[in-house]
């Protein structure tokens, strides 16, 4: 079952339902003890009434007649009828009783069971004659016992009609209330269903954030969940057209230097002016390949899905293993590489794959931006309170008007003169921004340029 609304009616009516059930069970029980309390007193006044007429009648037989005594002692003189009670009353409790002594069962009503003499003065439950019965004994001296007896079945049937009674108006209202609960239930839902209807016309053009002044405090945290998915989205689909749209002006360069080169090539009919064409074509080709990869990793650092699984790094073996990455390319583009001395660093909680892509990114800016001849260094250090990874170059070092775009995507500096496209320090920035670091660019004195992959020291 999916529908909140059927659940909470269903959930309503089975309490409601269990609560009279309950409500019936104890008004049962408390009618039956009433009841017993009650009939209990009818059964001690019958016994006493039932013992005060036969005392008098002795008397008035004593009175009337000669009293004769048995060897004994005791009298000879009983009231011996049998109490016929044959004309049913509405009101009958269906009360009987017994009265014996040592000679046995000298009175008894007509619809009376065997009452075994061996029970206790008190009153007590007995199955007697396929039927249950309540019997209060009573003993008198010197051994007059008279038995007052009353159905069980007769006072659980009047318990229950007294419990039925009391259950009646609630059962007959139970329908009425299910259907009230209903009402109630749809209309404490009805902002819900405005919620729903807002989400539902909202567009990937229309991502502001929803405001429902009617909200239930118990949907808040749900509007704040949405609205905060729709700012991500808005984000998301920002960055993608922004980056759609840079993309596509920044490819539309190195396509259209292939496409002349190609056709230069097509239409020399020198073998060294074609040669020279298709090298220009094939060099253009791998600009746009290293453009297109550096495209992919910066849209796959896009979303905000953070790093997932990490891992614990050695400062020392990660500059170890970018130096050994770029060590080739460095020394082909006549520069030199180092790793300056590294004093012990406590290890880096992150994506080594990434970091180590970071750093050979700045390595080849390094090495795109200064004159052949420069030293490129790799370093590892504790500055400030701050855990760096740098790359730093001996080089004219930058304008300082041009720093703080440098990690803008697509942006290259007025002054750059090796190819390239503008993304590697995005992709450095983007890095340093899921491992908790900043990328921070600087000029050193007196000369020379430094770019670092710094957190705070923990």
């Amino acid at each position: 079952m999916t529908s909140l609304r059927a659940r909470l009616l269903l959930t309503i009516s089975l309490v409601s339902i269990a609560t009279w059930s309950v409500a019936i069970w104890v008004s049962y029980a408390k009618a039956l003890h009433e009841t017993d309390e009650l009939l209990d007193g009818q059964l001690v006044q019958a016994a006493e009434l039932l013992h005060a007429q036969i005392e008098r009648e002795n008397d008035r037989w004593d009175r009337q007649t000669q009293r004769t005594d048995t060897e004994d002692g005791t009298h000879a003189h009983w009231i011996t009828e049998v109490i016929h009670h044959n004309v049913k009353h509405p009101y009958d409790q269906n009360l009987i009783f017994v009265v014996s002594d040592s000679s046995g069962v000298r009175l008894r009503s007509a619809n009376a069971p065997e009452i075994p003499d061996t029970l206790k003065e008190g009153i007590e439950n007995i199955d007697l004659s396929n039927n249950r019965w309540r019997v209060l004994t009573v003993i008198h001296a010197p051994d007059l016992r008279i038995h007052v007896a009353h159905l069980r079945d007769t006072r659980e049937q009047a318990a229950l009609e007294v419990a039925w009674q009391v259950a009646l108006q609630p059962l007959f209202a139970l329908p009425l209330l299910i259907g009230l609960v209903y009402l109630a239930v749809r209309r404490g839902l009805q902002p819900l269903n405005a919620l729903a209807n807002t989400v539902s016309a909202r567009t990937v053009e229309h991502l502001d954030p929803i405001t429902q002044p009617d909200t239930p405090d118990e949907a808040i945290p749900l509007l704040d969940a949405i609205n905060q998915l729709l700012a991500r989205i808005d984000a998301a689909m920002t960055r993608e057209r922004r980056f759609t749209s840079e993309a596509a002006h920044e490819l539309r360069t190195p396509i259209a230097a292939i496409k002349i080169q190609a056709q230069v090539a097509a239409a020399s009919a020198d073998a060294e002016d074609r040669n020279h064409a298709i090298g220009q074509v094939l060099q253009g080709i791998r600009r746009a390949e290293r453009l297109i990869g550096q495209m992919l990793r910066l849209a796959r650092l896009d979303p905000a899905t953070g790093l997932g699984k990490t891992d614990t790094i050695d400062p020392t073996l990660l500059l170890q293993e970018v130096f050994e990455a770029t060590e080739g390319m460095a020394t082909g583009s006549g520069h030199r590489i180092a790793i300056d001395p590294i004093a012990t660093l406590p290890p880096i909680q992150g994506d080594d794959d990434l970091l180590r892509t970071a750093l050979i990114n700045l390595v080849h800016n390094a090495c795109s931006h200064t004159p052949p001849g420069c030293l490129i260094r790799l370093c590892a250090e504790l500055h400030d309170g701050q855990h760096c990874l740098a790359v730093r170059d001996d080089g004219p070092g930058v304008a300082p008007d041009e720093i703080s775009g440098l990690g803008v995507r697509f942006h290259r500096g007025r002054d750059a003169s090796a190819t390239g496209s503008g993304l590697g320090l995005a992709i450095v920035s983007r890095i340093a921004e899921l491992h908790g670091a900043v990328l921070q660019l600087h000029n050193l004195p007196p000369g020379g340029f430094e770019a670092a992959l710094c957190w705070k020291n923990s």
